[in-house]
């Protein structure tokens, strides 16, 4: 109740109604909804969630300098027009969702050097955990915009090649 009470008080936004516990049962998904277009997904506004102590006459300062590192596209893409590019190994796609979304996949083959069998599969599923681990931490903190980021490695036995895809959603400007 304290920290409600320090947050409701430090940072008080007419548009912030805080739910009672009663209430939450209530709450239905046309409200989140709602609540969500309000606060993030108006075209008109921006969010800014600042995170620290900044006194208020530094504001306009950063966030002007933060917009201004944004790295734009040159081609824009316009709301509702789905984009795909492919290549013979990737391919982007950017769909039109609450706010435009990149989808962009990366595959290699590989010409397997041993056997496929059993033990190989078990190696690449095990080594495939910590890649994914690994590629999510090293690409969300390189790449900020980037959203979720995947990896999967898969043996063709006909083809005796090993495959490996790396998918990642962001920002398409990114």
């Amino acid at each position: 109740k304290f920290a409600q009470q320090m947050y409701e008080t430090r940072y008080a936004d007419d548009r912030t109604k805080l739910l009672q516990e009663n209430q939450i049962a209530q709450f239905t998904a046309a409200d989140a909804l709602a609540a969500d277009r309000q606060l993030f997904s108006s075209p008109a506004d921006i969010t800014f969630v600042i995170v620290g102590n900044v006194s208020e006459d530094k504001l306009v300062a950063l966030i002007t300098r933060y917009l201004g590192s944004i790295k734009h596209s040159d081609s824009p893409l316009a709301a509702g027009k789905p984009l795909t590019r492919a290549t013979d190994n990737a391919s982007v796609t950017v769909k039109e969702q609450n706010e435009p979304v990149a989808q962009v996949s990366q595959w290699k083959r590989y010409a397997s050097r041993t056997p496929v069998n059993l033990a190989t599969r078990m190696a690449l599923d095990a080594f495939n955990v910590a890649l994914a681990k690994d590629l999510r931490v090293n690409i969300r903190e390189q790449a900020s915009g980037a959203y979720s980021v995947s990896s999967r490695l898969s043996v063709d036995p006909q083809a005796k090649d090993i495959s490996h895809l790396l998918a990642f959603t962001c920002q398409p400007e990114r």
